[in-house]
């Protein structure tokens, strides 16, 4: 038994192939997509984020990031909290844990100990490290007999 050659399985599978992909989708067109990840839709965090009734919806749960607020549906963000104590030898920044501005004296040599030269407005020393280039001596070091006589 011979084949037709213009009915080859070789020669009608690519052509059904792509009319199988090129076919328009079922469904009804006017369906609206309402965000429903069961039925496929994928909400962005955009709208997640933007489309509001109350303040509270807008509320990401940080502190430092300011208050946000729901204005005519859509969210706001706040103004982020400037922490400044006016001190130039501290290091401000707000603290999502203490959930408060904290202003730090410098730890210049990383040994953990802040330098004893940071006072704050109040004229308190704000450190212990009496030299704070120097990563071996702080507080509580061990005296070590060296070449350099270093004072630890």
């Amino acid at each position: 038994m011979t084949q037709n050659p213009r009915f080859s399985l070789n020669a009608v599978f690519p052509l059904a192939l792509s009319l199988l992909f090129a076919a328009p989708g079922c469904g009804d067109d006017d369906e609206k997509d309402d965000g429903d990840m069961s039925m496929g839709g994928a909400r962005s965090s955009v709208d997640l984020v933007l489309n509001c009734e109350s303040d509270q919806d807008c509320n990401d749960g940080l502190f430092c990031n300011g208050e946000e607020s729901c204005d005519e549906g859509r969210c706001v963000a706040g103004d982020a909290l400037e922490c400044d104590d006016g001190v130039e030898c501290t290091v401000d920044q707000c603290s999502e844990d203490e959930r408060a501005c904290v202003y730090l004296a410098p730890d210049a040599d990383g040994d953990g100990f802040a330098s004893s030269s940071c006072v704050d407005a109040q004229g308190n020393i704000l450190g212990a490290d009496c030299d704070d280039s120097d990563p071996f001596t702080f507080p509580g070091s061990v005296e070590v007999c060296d070449t350099e006589n270093r004072d630890e």
